[in-house]
């Protein structure tokens, strides 16, 4: 009888060492931890390649939702193509620049434990400077993030990396000129052309992938003429298609007009153009002189074979400025 109750409770023991052994397992199964997420960008996001280093913004976002870990460690490491130098800057207010680590990364961190951490809803910028040149059309930038848990939870914690793309174009947009009829060219080291009223200037602008693969698109204009030293068109120009942008123009009135185009493609690679035309929209004056012998009857002049007829004509100059 002894033996069927020791027997007895070894099964009952055997049993709840097993109930117990399924439900931590399939606990431990079912059991994903937070961790956390992160949304990371770069600013800008477009590049040419000035010889000054531009800084650059990398905005890192904890978005992982009520249960997420705290970001306490930053790595930004410089891309593989198309930069030449990274310069790391300074570390945010609370954090430390730990270095730039093995001619690889720039690494920030601070306290895991601290008030500093990026939690849940919270973002922080980090900066960096760099000098570009062309090789391919974008530069991709890794990003890691680690979280706090394997110190404030005694989990596992996560390092999660993140690609960023900078797009790199360093051609300058084509500004193309055409000058329609009248017209008469200028001399050699003066002005560009003689024109009228009735004469049209055409301007097209050009950044497309026809012209070079990484071209991303014209994005402005800056128009500006004067005349005889005043301004009288200070605009600017936005693109119809982001390839090509037209325009055109014509001037009623004398004398000088000095047109002055500056125009930058999405990436700030810029052309300019500089055009100085001579306006003429005043007629000639034509003068009519009849010597005697002659006689005026009924508005009809009358000479003989002795009077002379003199036609004098000038060209006036209002603006007196040579036009």
């Amino acid at each position: 009888m002894a033996y069927e109750k020791k027997g007895l409770v070894l099964f009952i023991a055997t049993i709840f060492v097993l109930s117990v052994f399924l439900t931590v397992s399939a606990t431990a199964d079912d059991f994903t931890p937070m961790n956390h997420n992160a949304t990371v960008t770069i600013s800008p996001n477009i590049a040419n390649c000035d010889t000054i280093p531009s800084e650059y913004t990398v905005n890192i976002e904890n978005d992982g939702g009520s249960d997420s870990y705290g970001i306490y460690n930053v790595k930004i490491y410089k891309a593989q193509t198309n930069i030449v130098d990274i310069i790391c800057g300074p570390a945010p207010s609370g954090w430390t620049f730990d270095g730039f680590k093995f001619g690889l990364y720039c690494e920030y961190s601070t306290n895991p434990e601290g008030t500093d951490v990026i939690e849940n809803g919270e973002n922080l910028d980090f900066t960096f400077n760099a000098s570009v040149v062309q090789e391919q059309c974008a530069s991709t930038f890794r990003v890691s993030t680690l979280d706090n848990e394997a110190i404030v939870a005694g989990g596992s914690g996560a390092e999660k990396d993140h690609y960023l793309q900078l797009l790199v174009d360093c051609t300058d947009p084509v500004l193309e000129k055409v000058v329609g009829l009248p017209k008469i060219p200028g001399p050699v080291d003066g002005w560009d052309y003689w024109i009228n009223a009735n004469t049209t200037l055409y301007f097209t602008v050009t950044d497309s992938t026809s012209l070079d693969e990484c071209n991303l698109g014209v994005d402005y204009c800056e128009y500006v003429v004067i005349r005889d030293g005043t301004v009288i068109s200070n605009r600017n120009l936005t693109f119809e298609n982001g390839e090509v942008l037209k325009w055109e123009d014509s001037f009623d009135e004398d004398c000088n007009h000095e047109i002055f185009i500056e125009c930058y493609d999405l990436a700030g690679n810029m052309v300019e153009l500089y055009e100085w035309d001579k306006v003429d929209v005043t007629p000639p004056v034509t003068t009519k002189t009849i010597s005697d012998p002659k006689k005026i009857f009924k508005g009809v002049e009358w000479i003989d074979s002795i009077t002379e007829i003199t036609l004098s004509a000038v060209d006036p100059d209002p603006t007196e400025e040579g036009c």
